[in-house]
């Protein structure tokens, strides 16, 4: 689309020379992953500059579509005895009565 990258004597021509500088630091993984996602885009005609660089520089995917690590299952009472724990940590930090402190209604 971009017409040749060599002129008559075998260098670059100017858009060549032009798309060499803006991916000269691709690594070869993107400029492979560029091109793939050209292939699959099912585009009639190729990308642009612009385009292309963006193909080869995908925006990473948000955290939450990245596989976590599974947190270890715990027993019941593990649960309910590190649930106490937490809120014992939360009522001193806040300054509240424990349970037990507080006088029952008549």
């Amino acid at each position: 689309m971009y017409g040749p990258a060599l002129d008559e004597s075998g260098k670059l021509t100017p858009v060549a020379m032009t798309w060499a500088r803006s991916l000269r630091g691709c690594s070869p993984e993107q400029l492979a992953a560029g091109l793939v996602a050209c292939m699959k885009s099912g585009r009639e005609w190729p990308p642009t500059l612009p385009e292309f660089w963006k193909l080869c520089h995908p925006d990473p995917k948000p955290l939450i579509h990245r596989e976590l690590p599974a947190l270890p299952r715990k027993t019941s009472e593990e649960a309910r005895a590190a649930g106490r724990r937490e809120l014992a940590i939360l009522r001193e930090r806040l300054g509240l009565k424990t349970p037990d402190e507080v006088p029952a209604h008549a």
